[in-house]
This record gives C-alpha cells, structure tokens and sequence, in this order.
C-alpha cells in the first residue's frame, strides 16, 4: 500500500498548475501582440518614409511623380529591397502628375505630398 507522500500528483495538483499556466498566458500573450503589432506599425513608416523620399528622387529626375512602386523602383533601385509588415502593400495615388497619396493597405497611415510640402498621417 502507498503511503500518502507516495501517490504523486492528485487532480487538484494538476489543475493548479494549469490554472497557473493559464493566468501567465492571459498576461503575456497580449503583450506579445501589442509589442508585435507596434513593431509592424514601425516598420511600416519607416517604408513609408523611404517611398516618400524615393518619390523625391522621381520628381527631380522626371519632372513627375511616379504612378507605382514598380516604376519607382525602376529609377530608385533600394525601393526593391523593402521587406513589409506580413499582408501590407504600398499603393500610390496620383490626383495629377504634381502631388501624390501613399497608402499603407493596413491602414497604418499614409502620406499626402505635392511639391510643396507633405503631409504625414498614422494610426494612432
């Protein structure tokens, strides 16, 4: 016969040890995505930047801004080497050959610029 030190675990063992485990999850998990989420966030402005200098570089070469990232690539090769957020693309809009709009298919903002000034817009 086994003594009472000999049994091993009990039910009521194991159900504290999951229910432990399941508090930690409930409170690292979150974090985990939050700190993910806003790394994304970050990565995608920083392209975003990197397109909106890019476009710069269009204009003075070509007196317009380009239409899309492929012919912008074409005149600014380190637009090819952007890696983005998983799902995110980049579009371009052009309401006329002076100004344009860069989207962020993720909604993490945008930028507004013509050859005046531009405009910086992110979620917040």
């Amino acid at each position: 016969m086994l003594s009472k030190d000999d049994r091993g675990l009990i039910l009521i063992d194991i159900l504290i040890v999951i229910l432990i485990a399941g508090i930690i999850a409930v409170i690292v998990v979150p974090q985990y995505v939050q700190k993910k989420e806003k790394e994304q966030r970050e990565l995608s402005r920083q392209n975003m930047i990197v397109l909106a200098n890019a476009q710069d570089t269009y204009l003075r070469e070509r007196g317009r801004y380009a239409p899309d990232i492929a012919e912008l690539s074409s005149v600014v090769p380190e637009v090819g080497d952007i890696s983005s957020p998983e799902g995110e693309e980049y579009t371009i809009e052009l309401p006329d050959s002076l100004s344009y709009i860069l989207i962020s298919s993720l909604g993490y903002g945008e930028i507004r610029a013509d050859t005046t000034a531009r405009t910086l817009s992110w979620e917040k």
